[in-house]
């Protein structure tokens, strides 16, 4: 059947079979001509089909031939290099395989796996990939590499409107388990969730009109803000639960924990998500400042200190995240402790030595080795145990199934951030390269190399990514 609309660039395949009629033919056949459709290759593709094995010795860039009917006699010296896929029934014999060795480039399929009784998607799979991959290396010698390319969005479409903050979680086998243990997770604190959601009714009013009372003068009205956190206080005490719920994400920087915890927050909070959710960032706060960052201050405390609620009042009944938590100096992880053990913030300059009683979900991340960290006395294994909920989150590179996802996923949402970029497309040598890097920076260094040869590309008036636009310390 004649396909190629390119004789220049054309690859040819030639399929060679006992019976054209039967099982195993219709269904190689089947599988070759879906994989070429499905992949946009057939205007490069010629496919012949024949029953005559001494046909083998034509010219051909790609053989697909039964392994018994294989003649082994060397080709005229004018014959194309030839990638040969053979096809064997049942099991394979040493004789067999022996015969083939010496073909250079060729692989091996069981073909009745291919239909029937005893079908295997699996192998279905591999010999589609096999002919994709072959065929697209060869048309990477003929044609140019812009020709060759996907959009930005062929495997997920992304929407700068949306916000979405969590993207390809659900692909990858590596990824199924800390996000199964995530909504495990949600799914155990469900009568927690209630209490709070409660809570957040009961409190509203009290932490709106103390949010306006956050940085005013040293003569802000105290009396008023200590009666609202009386009355917090009192709303705290009547819940069942007595104590803080932790959940601890680990996993190397750029691993997408500050991700994961948006979307245990979005999951837990619900519509409240986004007036009840604070995050700080401790590696970017001072050390003198993260006191007051995290339990807040009253006038008093210091020299010109003003009433600041801190992010657990200011979130109290919904999820604070502790993002970089392993960077809390010794002094706050102990003040943490004593918090997460009877949830009692105890705040600089506030008159009662009792604090204020706050219930709240707390989420904590790092990118260190807190195991390592206790054993030299960096973080308190007292306030590691606290943690009742722990997730590890594995790197980019043990992520192969999501790749394509994530990094169409990338290329779309940096593209969005580009103002008029031309960028539409990227080449897929441009996406191989970038499928063969492990990225040590995980998911933040794939999109600033994303965002670096969108800009490559934009810069040269282009509107597909080439390879040459690839930046990074080992591309």
């Amino acid at each position: 059947m004649e396909n190629c609309k390119d004789r220049n660039a054309c690859i040819d395949i030639l399929l060679v079979q006992k019976n054209l009629n039967s099982e195993a033919s219709q269904s190689s056949v089947k599988i070759l001509e879906d994989t070429i459709e499905s992949k946009n290759l057939k205007r490069y593709v010629n496919i012949s089909i024949v029953n005559d094995f001494k046909a083998q010795k034509k010219p051909a860039d790609i053989l697909v031939i039964d392994i018994d009917d294989f003649i082994t006699e060397e080709p005229p010296v004018s014959r194309k290099p030839t990638y040969v896929f053979f096809l064997f029934n049942e099991k394979l014999s040493v004789d067999a395989v022996e015969r083939v060795q010496g073909k250079g480039r060729f692989e091996l399929f069981p073909v009745d796996r291919f239909y029937g009784n005893g079908i295997e998607y699996s192998e279905i799979a591999r010999f589609a990939e096999s002919i994709k991959r072959v065929v697209r290396e060869l048309l990477s010698e003929r044609v140019l590499e812009s020709e060759m390319h996907k959009r930005l969005d062929w495997k997920i479409s992304f929407n700068k409107d949306e916000k979405r903050s969590v993207s390809s979680f659900i692909t990858d086998p590596v990824f199924q388990k800390p996000l199964l243990q995530a909504r495990k997770t949600i799914d155990f604190l469900k009568s927690y969730k209630e209490e709070l959601f409660d809570f957040r009714k009961e409190t509203r009013k009290s932490l709106e009109e103390l949010r306006r009372y956050e940085n005013a003068s040293p003569e802000a009205d105290l009396k008023n803000i200590t009666a609202k956190n009386t009355s917090i206080n009192s709303c705290a005490k009547n819940l069942k639960t007595k104590k803080i719920y932790g959940i601890l994400l680990t996993g190397p920087t750029g691993c997408g924990k500050t991700r994961l915890a948006e979307w245990i927050a979005k999951a837990f909070l619900g519509k409240d998500d986004q007036k009840y959710f604070g995050k700080i960032p401790f590696v970017n706060i001072s050390p003198n400042l993260i006191d007051s960052e995290l339990f807040g201050t009253f006038p008093g405390a210091f020299t010109d200190a003003r009433y600041k609620m801190g992010k657990l009042l200011s979130c109290a009944g919904g999820v604070v995240f502790l993002d970089e938590i392993g960077e809390i100096p010794p002094s706050i992880q102990a003040k943490l402790l004593t918090f997460m053990d009877d949830r009692k913030a105890l705040i600089e300059g506030y008159n009662d030595p009792d604090g204020i009683t706050i219930p709240l979900l707390l989420i904590g991340a790092t990118n260190r080795d807190l195991h390592q960290e206790m054993g030299t006395g960096g973080f308190r294994k007292d306030l590691f145990h606290r943690f009742t909920f722990r997730i590890h989150l594995p790197p980019l590179k043990e992520r192969k199934n999501d790749f394509r996802y994530l990094l169409s996923y990338a290329l779309q949402a940096q593209n969005a951030n580009i103002p008029n970029s031309p960028v539409e497309a990227i080449s897929l040598k441009a996406i191989e390269d970038l499928e063969h890097y492990d990225f040590p920076g995980n998911f933040r260094e794939l999109e600033e190399i994303v965002r670096q040869a969108l800009l490559n590309a934009g810069f040269d008036g282009r509107t597909c990514i080439l390879r040459k636009d690839i930046e990074g310390p080992q591309l």
